[in-house]
């Protein structure tokens, strides 16, 4: 049975369903691949394996192919079931199916303008790696200045002046870096 006429059903509805364009073309894939295997395994082959039996009673060993290739093929279709069963292949493909479909229907530009310049997207990238450094280190001086808020010596209040000064010079230097970008 070619596996093009394969057809699943619908879990929600147990109505039988055709499949979408990409599993079609994988179902076809698969049914191809098969029939090219089977098709190898050819009653010359078959009898040049099995030679005694060939000589002794070749219609038995026809039927012992028959019921070989038979049996490969409903176990190569059952396990491809399974597959595409357990792992939700059809309804993957088909979801897949509808957005592309939703895509091409979409116009081209759904933005207007002309697109974003490489050196624009550069800097947007940059600026919030930036940021992020930038918190990453303001956190480091709150901890800090939390350690030495603890420590209350003279030297805690110059140490307390340089976390702050640090902290605005991150961020005038994340500022800086925002308004290199937009010019």
């Amino acid at each position: 049975m070619p596996m093009d006429a394969h057809v699943h059903t619908d879990a929600r509805t147990d109505a039988p369903r055709p499949h979408g364009p990409r599993m079609a073309k994988l179902v076809r894939a698969v049914d191809h691949a098969l029939q090219a295997v089977l098709k190898d395994c050819s009653d010359a082959k078959f009898a040049q394996s099995f030679p005694q039996l060939a000589r002794d009673n070749p219609v038995a060993l026809a039927q012992a192919r028959q019921d070989v290739v038979a049996q490969f093929q409903a176990s190569v279709m059952s396990s491809f079931d399974k597959l595409v069963s357990d792992r939700q292949i059809d309804a993957r493909l088909n979801d897949l199916d509808v957005l592309i479909e939703a895509a091409r229907q979409r116009p081209a530009a759904s933005y207007s303008g002309p697109p974003p310049a490489p050196q624009d997207i550069a800097t947007v990238r940059r600026y919030n790696a930036k940021l992020l450094e930038r918190k990453r280190l303001l956190d480091k001086l709150t901890a800090v200045s939390v350690c030495i808020r603890a420590t209350r010596g003279p030297a805690a209040d110059a140490w307390l002046l340089l976390c702050v000064a640090a902290g605005a010079w991150l961020t005038a230097l994340c500022i800086g870096t925002a308004d290199l970008g937009r010019q």
